[in-house]
């Protein structure tokens, strides 16, 4: 769930960054480091039960 999170936050990232008023109250960057968030969670997790 975490990757499909992921797949979503960074697109949306380029959006953001591109017009700025797509997310009202929020930096361009706060995407793009929740998506790689999103993905550093899923590995380590997997990394870890594995």
């Amino acid at each position: 769930m975490m990757d499909l999170a992921a797949i979503v936050m960074l697109p949306m990232s380029i959006v953001v960054f591109a017009h700025p008023d797509a997310a009202r109250g929020m930096p361009f960057w706060a995407f793009g480091l929740m998506g790689f968030g999103f993905v550093a969670l899923a590995l380590g997790y997997t990394l870890f039960v594995d």
